[in-house]
């Protein structure tokens, strides 16, 4: 399906889909586990799926290719949604995260347990280490180094699958202080603990590879010559 959009040149939030699609097979058997709150989340997606394409894609106007009664209640499920998503939202800013990167990663954030973007800070306003998530759709919770970790993996997923295919580097690596995948190659710092460790190799000069990345400053190979020589 991708493969055919593309080819005609049709845009689609394809995150989006793949959200829906998860829990497609449950709900065509009249049967899930998601809570009211996370069926409202696929809802509001289908609505945003379906607007996009009637207005972008065919240039139809929604109200009337669906009629009134659909288009009313995809439009206010969709309205409590956004309703959520805003307290949402307002709670994660009223927290210092250091690096946008973070911030924006935990904007864009979707909940592992059931793809709802309604995941809250319980504890708004205090110092980020000590802030503690909460999916308001499924009920699930995260703790910050938790929370950090998946929603920069998701953050960076689409980057690191086509820096590695091209046989690059990807966005982060396992931090050597924390063990988290949070360690920010660019920007040369864990996004959880805020560690630095020496990128450039002290007995070599050449640069650290992301896989040879650890506290002692030397690469790899130069860890392995100096071990012969002890």
């Amino acid at each position: 399906m991708q493969e055919r959009c593309s080819s005609l040149g049709v845009t689609v939030d394809w995150k989006r889909v793949e959200k829906i699609v998860k829990h497609r097979n449950e709900l065509e058997h009249y049967y899930t586990s998601l809570t009211q709150a996370a069926l409202r989340t696929l809802v509001a997606d289908s609505f945003i799926l379906i607007r996009d394409f009637l207005r972008c894609q065919l240039g139809e106007a929604p109200l009337a290719e669906l009629g009134s009664p659909t288009w009313t209640t995809l439009t206010s499920v969709a309205s409590v949604y956004d309703k959520e998503r805003l307290e949402c939202e307002k709670n994660i800013k009223s927290i210092n995260w250091t690096y946008t990167q973070v911030s924006d990663a935990l904007h864009d954030w979707r909940c592992s347990q059931c793809g709802s973007g309604l995941i809250d800070v319980l504890n708004p306003g205090v110092d980020k280490q000590a802030a503690h998530f909460k999916c308001r759709a499924c009920g699930k919770e995260y703790d910050y180094e938790t929370a950090i970790e998946k929603s920069i993996e998701d953050f960076y997923s689409g980057q690191d699958f086509i820096a590695v295919k091209d046989g690059g580097e990807p966005a982060t690596t396992i931090c050597p202080s924390c063990s988290h995948d949070t360690y920010d190659l660019e920007e040369n710092h864990c996004l959880i603990c805020d560690e630095s460790v020496e990128r450039t190799c002290q007995r070599c000069g050449c640069p650290i590879p992301a896989s040879e990345l650890d506290d002692s400053g030397y690469c790899g190979w130069c860890n392995h010559m100096m071990s012969k020589d002890d």
